[in-house]
């Protein structure tokens, strides 16, 4: 894990940038043995054997942990609650399927804004690492559970977090009148009147934003994975400035899952 968040997601990075400006160009003839030489590197010579080597240890693991890297089920505890205990208030934004090489590609746009420090840190997905178990981590919980063996309905302290509305009642079980949650494109739709009064009144304010996830979740459009990944940049850069116009000094960036991508196919609950 260390080594990937220090060297090795410049590879995921660099290829599916690779694979975007190699669409955005449109020269499929031109660019045709090149992409072919790319495409065997990163599978054969980097996906394969890394891949080969991860399941044996995933396999043989008795306890899914990687200390001092904390675990996605920390993350209201580790990330979250020392802002409240110091009197702060902190916007969450949570970005569906954004793998970590994207964070950190984000975390260049904001520094480069020039009115932001921003760091990345990376967490230990859950496992198995999905939307709706993801999502659940995210929240002040003590216990999750998956409802009967059913992933699609996962439980935080037996309380429902699947969609909208239950998380903001997890939310508002944890810090009663204190927050509430919206998805980014209604935040990015607020006036700016608007946008400073949900801030005022909220402590914790966690917005969803969902791009990658949409697009490569689906059969008919999952090629355009690498175009989505791109489009979700400019959104989180812009749900950054929408909330720092809001009065938010405290915002944590984060995903429910991250995904595989082999050219510009879906992303995969996992990576």
């Amino acid at each position: 894990i260390r080594q990937y968040v220090e060297v090795w997601y410049r590879v995921d990075q660099l290829y599916r940038q690779f694979i975007f400006h190699t669409r955005k160009a449109g020269q499929s003839t031109l660019l045709a043995s090149l992409q072919e030489q790319i495409e065997n590197l990163y599978s054969n010579n980097f996906l394969l054997p890394l891949n080969d080597h991860w399941q044996p240890f995933v396999d043989a693991c008795s306890r899914w942990a990687a200390p001092p890297v904390k675990p996605q089920t920390a993350f209201y505890t580790e990330f979250v609650r020392p802002f409240l205990r110091k009197g702060n208030k902190v916007a969450v934004v949570i970005s569906d399927a954004m793998r970590y090489e994207i964070g950190e590609e984000l975390l260049g746009l904001i520094r480069r804004e020039d009115r932001y420090d921003a760091e990345i840190k990376a967490l230990l997905s859950v496992l198995p690492s999905y939307t709706q178990l993801g999502m659940a981590a995210l929240l002040p919980h003590t216990t999750l559970e998956i409802a009967n063996g059913n992933p699609d309905t996962v439980l935080a302290d037996g309380a429902s977090a699947q969609g909208l509305e239950n998380r903001k009642a997890i939310l508002a079980r944890a810090l009663p009148g204190r927050t509430t949650a919206l998805k980014a494109d209604d935040l990015l739709a607020m006036s700016r009147d608007d946008s400073r009064a949900l801030m005022r009144d909220c402590d914790v304010l966690y917005v969803y934003h969902n791009r990658i996830d949409a697009v490569g979740d689906k059969r008919d459009t999952e090629e355009r994975v690498c175009e989505a990944a791109a489009d979700a940049l400019e959104d989180l850069v812009r749900i950054v400035k929408k909330l720092a116009n809001a009065n938010a000094n405290n915002m944590i960036v984060t995903a429910d899952h991250g995904h595989l991508l082999e050219d510009g196919t879906q992303p995969v609950a996992g990576s």
